[in-house]
């Protein structure tokens, strides 16, 4: 529970008495980063709401400005193939699709990250826990100006909107 959505809840007539925001937490020690963060990262589903098209938009905006950071997506979802075409038909480079890493794995990928990538368009995105995870890992996250992402992320502090 956020506090975005405890908002809700009492706007639409559940007493405050009967919330209790809990907050979650990376149960695992995952270190500071390692390297000098080459790439950004995005790991989650590639799905309409996840905001994975807005972000290869984005992408491809910044190759066009010259801006040669590589993007690291990990996930799988409905928007695959689309993703993929939509890449292949504007030319953009510096993209490349991770295969599913072990935990272990994931944590090291986000550690070599320079940011993790948190671009939804899902007003009502749960927790975000990978967010935290990035975090842990000492790396920022970038995200979209929405929801409980608005929330978990405070500009120039953790990361930027």
């Amino acid at each position: 529970m956020t506090e975005l959505y405890r908002d809700f809840l009492i706007q639409h007539g559940v007493p405050f008495s009967k919330i209790y925001i809990k907050p979650n937490m990376v149960a695992d020690s995952l270190g500071i980063g390692e390297g000098d963060g080459e790439y950004a990262f995005f790991v989650g589903r590639f799905d309409p709401e996840k905001g994975v098209m807005s972000l290869l938009r984005a992408w491809k905006i910044l190759q066009e400005r010259g801006v040669k950071c590589p993007l690291k997506l990990r996930g799988d979802g409905r928007l695959m193939s689309e993703m993929k075409k939509y890449i292949a038909d504007h030319g953009i480079q510096n993209i490349v699709f991770v295969d599913k890493p072990s935990r272990e794995g994931l944590f090291h990928l986000m550690k070599g990250a320079r940011f993790l990538i948190w671009p939804s368009e899902g007003f009502f995105e749960t927790f975000g826990l990978v967010a935290f995870e990035s975090y842990a890992s000492g790396r920022p996250v970038l995200a979209s100006k929405i929801g409980i992402l608005e929330e978990h992320v405070k500009d120039g502090k953790t990361g930027l909107h």
